[in-house]
Formats: structure tokens, C-alpha cells, sequence
């Protein structure tokens, strides 16, 4: 599974507990409202928007409730894991994709 794949679930678990459209999401992370529709089409993110990402996501004011949702929180508690994974399957050195996944 790529990041991105991950990012787009974390998406997906935000869009349903808010009741809002990933455009809106993309807005809000980004200021990019087809962010979602890139990534679903094999786009990638820097580390900087990794960052942002991570950054959101783990801040329990951005989810409506005023709480990461366990999905959500089990995913970004797994994200050390998954990046080290999926930099070990690209090639790219362990030490840049630890530095992407501290926020």
C-alpha cells in the first residue's frame, strides 16, 4: 500500500465524521481542493505536506467531535511503521522518513 493510500483513509474517516467532501478537506489542508483527486490518481506529497497532514489529523480540535476517531487514531499511531515500510519498498533512506513523520 502506497502512503498516499493511507493519507486518502485518514481522508476518507475525516469526510464521514464531519459530513463534508474531500475538496473541502483539501481546502483546508492545503488550499487545494482537488488534493484528494490527485493522490487517488498516483500523485505524491512532499514532506512538508506530509507534515500538514500529520499535523491535522493528529489535533483532536480538527475532527468534529473534539477527538481523533480510534480508525483514524490507529492509523496515525501505526505511521512510523508504515512510513519506514513504505520508504524500505521505495529505496529511500529511514532517516528522511522518520524526520517526515514527526510533527
Amino acid at each position: 500500500m502506497r502512503l498516499e493510500e493511507y493519507l486518502i483513509g485518514i481522508g476518507e474517516i475525516w469526510c464521514t465524521e464531519s459530513d463534508l467532501k474531500e475538496t473541502t478537506l483539501g481546502a483546508r489542508l492545503a488550499n487545494d481542493g482537488k488534493l484528494f483527486e490527485r493522490l487517488r490518481g498516483g500523485g505524491g506529497v512532499t514532506t512538508g505536506r506530509l507534515q500538514d497532514f500529520l499535523r491535522f489529523f493528529r489535533d483532536g480540535a480538527n475532527w468534529p467531535t473534539g477527538q481523533v476517531p480510534q480508525g483514524a487514531a490507529d492509523l496515525l499511531n501505526n505511521f512510523g511503521t508504515i512510513a519506514v515500510a513504505v520508504s524500505a519498498s521505495t529505496g529511500q533512506n529511514d532517516d528522511v522518513s522518520r524526520q517526515a513523520v514527526r510533527v
